[in-house]
């Protein structure tokens, strides 16, 4: 199943360096094929509910790309696509990192969290000082799971002085610097927290 439109963009200039890289972005167009894959999910989730498994987590183009349709960023894709399709592209470390969508009009680098229960249990990246965005997509909708789906953005700066670390009183920075993804939830300890109303309330695309 082809979704979205890939494209590759040289010398993007991203923390005071230039990048190249493969971006995918979508349309309305594409909502058919998103539908699609919710509901072979779905299916999966009824066949391990059957057999007392927990459902199968979202694929990353599923929950990235409606983030990107809604916000009109795009979805970065794995540098070995672009690799593979111009060899001529070539990459830095900082590059690979910064990011699952990227807003070519503004150039911030945002990161995609989603979760289909009532509360979430996130790991941060230990590089979410290259993010300018946060990004939370929430599709429990009261247990319905049909597909609805709420967006909240927020600034990474509300993850780094949480406590996960007790015992230390070690925060998410803390945490990040060592190098360890920190445990944190975003909707109680972030979205709750802060009273962040979502950018995207309720969205019903099929």
């Amino acid at each position: 199943m082809s979704i979205g439109t890939i494209t590759i963009h040289r010398d993007i200039e991203l923390h005071g360096e230039l990048h190249s890289f493969a971006l995918q972005s979508f349309s309305e167009e594409d909502i058919p094929k998103f539908k699609e894959y919710w509901d072979a999910w779905k299916y999966m989730q009824a066949i391990c509910a059957d057999a007392h498994n927990r459902a199968p987590n979202l694929a990353e183009y599923f929950t990235e790309g409606l983030v990107a349709l809604m916000t009109g960023t795009s979805r970065r894709v794995s540098n070995n696509y672009a690799k593979a399709n111009d060899p001529s592209v070539r990459f830095t470390q900082k590059g690979r990192k910064s990011g699952d969508n990227f807003n070519l009009t503004t150039k911030e680098s945002s990161e995609v969290k989603s979760t289909i229960l009532p509360f979430d249990c996130t790991q941060l990246s230990p590089n979410n000082h290259l993010i300018e965005i946060f990004y939370f997509i929430h599709f429990y909708n009261d247990g319905e799971l049909d597909g609805t789906f709420s967006i909240y953005e927020f600034s990474p700066e509300l993850t780094k002085s949480i406590i996960v670390c007790k015992e230390k009183n070690g925060t998410t920075a803390e945490q990040n610097k060592q190098g360890k993804r920190a445990k944190i939830c975003l909707m109680q300890d972030i979205i709750v927290a802060n009273d962040i109303s979502p950018i995207h309330s309720r969205v019903k695309l099929w």
